[in-house]
């Protein structure tokens, strides 16, 4: 039996915050299925070169009602159901020294230390669907499986790979109560992680 699925108002629901609103369909829009190609791109745009672009037209995912996603985001194997929000945010330990009887200018002599990890908070809602009474069990397991693998993960997304992650560290997951019986919310904190190289003198 069809049943509608109100992604929008459960994550409101669950996270007490909006979301943005999926691709519109036209009327006499031709659905798109899991693993199709992304549709309404002209061949040989010029946004074809773009990485964004690029990355979007590599992950192959849909809404339960066929619309595309727009940016579809895959950690390890597993591509996050349902177009989860990703908020990225970044900083600097910036060492500030007060100069003693500084009376000509205001302010303070500023040391850059290190530039700290970028945090990667990732929101989203796993739905059965084919049930509005069945709980998301195998999709729940698949995301707890991946949240407990001990090492660094890939990330496959546009907004990731503008800021150069390619990888990232589980850090913190959540499986927050749901207010639907066929929907369970999620949120995963990550830090990016890069390669370092030791040198050794002899």
């Amino acid at each position: 039996m069809a049943f509608e699925f109100n992604i929008p108002a459960i994550y409101a629901r669950t996270f007490l915050k909006g979301r943005g609103i999926p691709f519109p369909l036209p009327p006499n829009a031709e659905l798109v299925k899991e693993g199709a190609a992304f549709p309404n791109t002209p061949e040989g745009s010029a946004e074809d070169s773009t990485e964004f672009m690029n990355m979007r037209n590599t992950i192959l995912s849909s809404m339960p009602d066929g619309r595309p996603v727009f940016m579809p985001c895959q950690i390890g194997n597993l591509v996050l159901p349902n177009e989860p929000t990703i908020e990225i945010s970044g900083g600097k330990k910036i060492q500030r020294t007060e100069i003693t009887g500084n009376t000509t200018r205001r302010g303070t002599v500023k040391e850059l230390i290190y530039t700290g990890d970028y945090e990667i908070r990732i929101r989203g809602i796993a739905l059965n669907y084919e049930s509005s009474k069945t709980y998301p069990e195998d999709i729940v397991k698949s995301l707890n499986d991946l949240f407990l693998e001990n090492r660094a993960q890939e990330i496959k997304c546009a907004l990731t790979l503008l800021m150069g992650i390619t990888d990232i560290v589980i850090d913190n997951w959540y499986f927050p109560h749901t207010p639907s019986q066929h929907a369970q919310a999620y949120e995963i904190i990550a830090y990016s992680d890069e390669a370092f190289e030791l040198d050794i003198d002899a």
